[in-house]
C-alpha cells in the first residue's frame, strides 16, 4: 500500500492546489498478470474540487498479448458550490497488434467498455462501444470503431472510420450524419 498525503494541502509543480490522500493498494506489481491496483481517496481535493470513488486497475494480460481493465466505481466530483456529477466506468483494453515485436510503434489496441454519468440538473449521458474502439499507438486518434451515446433519452452513434489515420469521425442524430473533427 502506498499513500500519497498532501497534508492540509500543498501547490504542486503542475500549479494545482492539493489536499488530503489518494491511496494506492498493490496486489503485486501491475506489469505483473494478475495484479490489481486498487485506488482510492481520503479527502481528496484538486484546486477545491472535491474527488471521491475506487478506481480499480486490473492487469488481465496472457501470454504476451497485453490486457487489462480499469473500473470506477462510486465516482464523484464536487465543486466549492455543491454542483458536480457522479460517474461509473468500465473499460477493458486490449492490445490486437504488435505483440510479437519489440517495437511499441506497431501496437494497436481494442478499447470496449460503457460508462455512465449523472449531473445534478438531472442529466445522464451513457456511453457504450457498439464495435471496438481502435487505437494504433502512432496515431494520435481512434481509428475506428462505434461508441453510442445516450444523453438522457437522446441517443446518437459516433463513428471513428474506417482504420485510416486521420482526425475524421462522422456522429449520426437520428436520421442526420454530421461530420467531427477530432481533436488531440
Amino acid at each position: 500500500t502506498v499513500v500519497i498525503d498532501y497534508g492540509d494541502g500543498c501547490m504542486c509543480r503542475d500549479g494545482k492546489f492539493r489536499k488530503g490522500a489518494i491511496v494506492l493498494h498493490y496486489t503485486k506489481p501491475i506489469r505483473r498478470p494478475g495484479a490489481v491496483l486498487t485506488i482510492s481517496f481520503r479527502n481528496y481535493f484538486v484546486n477545491r474540487v472535491h474527488i471521491e470513488g475506487t478506481k480499480i486497475i486490473k492487469n488481465l494480460s496472457i501470454g504476451t498479448t497485453h490486457k487489462y481493465s480499469v473500473e470506477v466505481n462510486d465516482g464523484k466530483v464536487t465543486w466549492p458550490s455543491g454542483r458536480g456529477f457522479k460517474y461509473e466506468k468500465i473499460k477493458v483494453v486490449t492490445q490486437v497488434r504488435g505483440m510479437e515485436t519489440r517495437t511499441v510503434r506497431d501496437d494497436v489496441y481494442s478499447i470496449e467498455g460503457r460508462s455512465k454519468t449523472s449531473y445534478a440538473n438531472g442529466t445522464t449521458v451513457n456511453l457504450n462501444t457498439e464495435t471496438p474502439l481502435i487505437k494504433p499507438v502512432d496515431c494520435p486518434w481512434i481509428v475506428k470503431g462505434i461508441l453510442k451515446i445516450r444523453i438522457n433519452d437522446r441517443v446518437l452513434f459516433l463513428d471513428f472510420g474506417n482504420g485510416n489515420c486521420d482526425n475524421k469521425a462522422t456522429l449520426k442524430v437520428g436520421d442526420r450524419t454530421l461530420d467531427v473533427v477530432l481533436s488531440t
